[in-house]
């Protein structure tokens, strides 16, 4: 006789809500078969259950990417209902006895195993109040890498990175050192007795448990796989692409664009190591700007006829674009903000000990003066039309 699926397996969390205790204990469920078979082959059986449940995302964690075969697995080690310390995409066999015991409940209580699971983590003494909740507890659970993980893992944010794939040598150490982690700051539950009454009379006892940490974190985990790609990879500057060239290449063009000499590549090499190192996209972002208002606030010190519009937050770059499109339009030339004599068209002094850029009269003026004028079409127009007017003065 074959069995049906559970009512959590693939579908919405709403439509599992939905499934009465009819279906839930009827005779061909994977909940009955719960009660037929030892736990291995209770495993086995329901192989397909389980395989439906590592595509199926409708538990409270699934919209960050903990698959519900993930969630089954660290939730009956969370409830230390398991003592397995596995991977989270595959069963360890100190599960198998927990998972069979998970769809016992959901058979006597007639709800899915997600509901009973949930309800469990609520309390650890099945009262459904008090005890740890299961956002917090969930990460208790080791999140062991096998080499598959590992390799997987290290290298997605390895190539990123650098634009290349990790030694296996590195691999291995980066499985090695995770796990090492993972184990270090796994939670742990302390049980104490509490004893009243003495002599003859009558005592009670108390059994209270306590959990503390919260394990290896989701965002530890980051943290640590961001720490391990910043010390295991030098910085040349030279790669072709990925994330620490796209930072150094940022920063160099910064100080371009702000008209002041690029820093030596390993002095930015190390702080694109260390925005790698930060472990979250946010503060990875907010570092680099900081670093790039910071080359802002040193370029006003020497062009302080731009500090207004550096502080707000724009480059020389940009401000001074106008003012190069109409020289190159008088010398027939394509300065860029690489050409020197920018910093004359911003540093113009107004006869007062101070500096102004120029103004659109000032600016011609100016242009006019440089040696491209002589062969340039506008400036020979406008020699053209001085020399006319100094006949026509003459006359």
């Amino acid at each position: 006789m074959g069995l049906t699926q559970g009512p959590a397996t693939g579908q919405a969390q709403s439509d599992a809500k939905k499934r009465s205790a009819d279906i839930i204990r009827d005779d061909t469920s994977v909940y009955f078969q719960a009660f037929a078979m030892n736990p291995q082959n209770f495993v086995a059986t329901a192989a397909k259950e389980f395989d439906a449940l590592k595509n199926s995302y409708t538990n409270p964690r699934g919209s960050k990417g903990m698959s519900d075969f993930q969630y089954l697995i660290a939730g009956v080690r969370a409830a230390g209902m398991s003592k397995g310390t596995g991977p989270l995409t595959q069963f360890d066999p100190e599960d198998y006895t927990a998972i069979k015991e998970v769809y016992q409940g959901g058979y006597l209580a007639g709800t899915d195993w997600l509901t009973w699971l949930d309800n469990k983590l609520q309390s650890p003494y099945g009262t459904g109040a008090g005890g740890p909740t299961f956002s917090k507890d969930i990460t208790s659970a080791l999140q062991l890498l096998d080499a598959t993980d590992a390799a997987s893992k290290l290298s997605k944010a390895y190539f990123a990175a650098y634009n290349k794939m990790p030694s296996q040598k590195l691999v291995n150490s980066f499985m090695a050192d995770f796990n090492a982690e993972a184990k270090s700051q796994l939670a742990t539950t302390t049980t104490t007795t509490n004893t009243t009454g003495s002599g003859t009379s009558k005592s009670s006892s108390k059994k209270t448990a306590v959990t503390s940490g919260e394990g290896f974190t989701a965002t530890e985990q980051n943290e640590f796989l961001a720490g391990f790609l910043k010390d295991n990879f030098k910085i040349t500057g030279k790669e072709e692409a990925g994330q620490a060239i796209t930072i150094i290449k940022g920063i160099q063009r910064a100080y371009k664009d702000n008209l002041l000499p690029v820093p030596p590549t390993d002095e930015i090499a190390e702080f694109a190591a260390n925005i790698i190192g930060t472990g979250d996209a946010e503060m990875a972002k907010q570092k680099m700007d900081s670093f790039v208002q910071g080359i802002r606030t040193t370029a006003a010190k020497f062009y302080p006829s731009m500090r207004e519009s550096l502080a707000e937050g724009q480059d020389i770059k940009t401000y001074v674009a106008p003012a190069l499109q109409a020289v190159n339009g008088y010398l027939d030339t394509n300065w860029d903000i690489t050409e020197p004599r920018v910093k004359e068209m911003i540093n113009y002094s107004d006869g007062k000990g101070g500096f102004r850029s120029m103004n659109a009269n000032e600016l011609e003026a100016w242009a006019l003066k440089q040696s491209e004028a002589q062969t340039s079409n506008y400036g020979r127009s406008k020699a053209m039309e001085l020399a006319q007017a100094f006949k026509d003065g003459l006359r």
